[in-house]
């Protein structure tokens, strides 16, 4: 009977765990566990930008997994167990992010945001048709002299301001204060390529940025820029590629569970107010809407398909150049 207690003493003093250890033991599989489980909370208003996919990325089956779980916790506007099955389920899912994350081969070598076009749909598409359909923009050779045109611009809106009727010709003084006013507009102006695409016209005046908006009419070839087009098509998502660097996979997940996916083989919501340069071998570089296209290929599938205005006729880094200078022409400033 002796040795029997004092066996249950040895168990019973074994078994007393003091709190505070209790709690140093406990932690780590709390931890766990937290780590293990979807976070929660309320859906965010604005998406989140945590998660990139990039040309170097190579997101793990578990991080795409993990990335979905934690939005689709968030009680989303869509329910996200109906939109993963008519994504055709986690494997599916995976899948198509593998598929976008491949299109982002060499994307590294892409310019960054502020040097990308800015060209506001509602403002400046309907121009821009009707300026390339008129010939007015000037991007094929051959080009005319920027310099020139600039400057018969400036001179002449000089000459006009200065001038009243019955005053005859310009003093000394004031042809000596438009040559320097020419001068120094000319310095204000930063080339890209030189006589073709100049930036910065955002900060010209409104005579420069109508010089360069109609400077096709002054390279002598009538026909030569009215060949480029712009005109709303679908274009397949697969065969579609970026010109910035990155997207992010969390807010494209947040486009799909906020705003609803794309069927697959489908084609996405939206009308065709993004721009994409259309190459003569049949790819597309998207310009603007990178997450509607991303979205698009995650919920998607391959075969997917989104509406955009495809800027046909030019290679991409002239058509880069000169829709960031046709932009800049429009009040419009590069973003960071």
């Amino acid at each position: 009977m002796k040795l029997l207690m004092e066996n249950w003493n040895k168990f019973v003093n074994e078994q007393e765990v003091p709190p505070e250890q209790q709690q140093q033991q406990q932690a780590p599989q709390q931890a766990q566990q937290q780590q293990a489980q979807p976070q929660g909370g309320s859906w965010p208003g604005e998406p989140p930008k945590t998660v990139k996919i990039t040309a170097n990325s190579n997101l793990s089956p578990q991080a795409i997994q993990a990335t979905w779980q934690k939005l689709a916790s968030m009680s989303p506007p869509k329910d996200p167990e109906q939109t993963l099955a008519s994504i055709g389920g986690m494997q599916a899912l995976v899948k198509n992010v593998k598929g976008l994350e491949a299109n982002f081969a060499g994307a590294g070598d892409n310019p960054p945001r502020i040097d990308m076009p800015v060209v506001d749909p509602a403002k400046d598409f309907k121009d821009l048709e009707g300026r390339l359909a008129r010939g007015e923009l000037d991007l094929k050779e051959p080009f005319a002299n920027w310099q020139q045109v600039q400057g018969q611009a400036v001179t002449k809106q000089g000459m006009q301001g200065k001038r009243k009727p019955g005053q005859g010709r310009m003093r000394m003084k004031e042809q000596q204060e438009l040559r320097e006013k020419i001068v120094k507009l000319l310095k204000e102006v930063k080339y890209d390529m030189p006589d073709k695409f100049p930036t910065g016209l955002d900060q010209a005046t409104d005579t420069v940025q109508q010089a360069f908006l109609t400077k096709g009419k002054m390279d002598k070839n009538p026909k030569d820029d009215s060949a480029v087009k712009l005109a709303p098509v679908p274009i397949d998502v697969n065969v579609s590629y970026p010109t910035q660097s990155e997207v992010y996979l969390d807010k494209s997940m947040w486009n799909i569970l906020n705003f609803g996916p794309t069927s697959p083989g489908g084609t996405a919501h939206g009308k065709p107010n993004l721009i994409a340069i259309q190459s003569p071998d049949g790819k597309n570089f998207i310009l603007d809407g990178h997450h509607r296209w991303s979205s698009a290929y995650i919920s998607g599938g391959p075969s997917a398909k989104i509406n955009v205005q495809a800027l046909q006729g030019l290679d991409v880094p002239t058509a880069v150049a000169a829709l960031r200078a046709y932009g800049n022409a429009r009040d419009n400033a590069q973003k960071s």
